[in-house]
């Protein structure tokens, strides 16, 4: 198994592993899209369908010029974060649905292990990209004969 530390290694992947990996997701979306912090971000951030707080109240905001630079700085900020927190979540629902894909190719076995292999690849490829990272290339097995 690879060490947390960065080192390189093996790490077995499993059906167990898989549905894991996934149902971990599907709570963190799930926590998510309940989440009391996050709706009242995306409400600081502009979002009139959020009931809560719309703004920041900076002092009474008389005479003090900077309130209202301070409140437009927080609502560009929130809707920022609100956009960010969107993406991270679309990109781990596509997480999961590609280890489904991952997990169905396991569950098919050898039969058509050639492209499962590369179908697999393919999706891991994309759960890996989807946050930044790369997967090296792998290549087919050549076999040779010798006289």
């Amino acid at each position: 198994m690879a060490k947390d530390d960065g080192d390189t290694g093996t790490y077995k992947v499993t059906d167990a592993k898989i549905d894991e990996i996934v149902t971990g997701i599907g709570g963190l979306l799930q926590d998510m899209a309940g989440d009391n912090w996050i709706a009242l971000l995306k409400a600081f951030g502009g979002d009139k369908t959020v009931d809560g707080f719309d703004r920041i109240y900076a002092g009474s905001g008389k005479g003090v010029a900077s309130t209202g630079a301070l409140q437009a700085d927080f609502a560009r900020f929130a809707a920022e974060m609100t956009r960010q927190l969107e993406s991270m979540s679309a990109n781990l629902h596509q997480a999961a649905v590609d280890l489904k894909l991952v997990h169905q190719y396991l569950q098919d076995g050898e039969d058509g292990a050639a492209v499962t292999a590369e179908a697999m690849m393919a999706d891991l490829r994309d759960v890996v990209g989807l946050f930044g990272g790369t997967v090296s290339a792998t290549t087919a097995p050549v076999t040779t004969t010798t006289k």
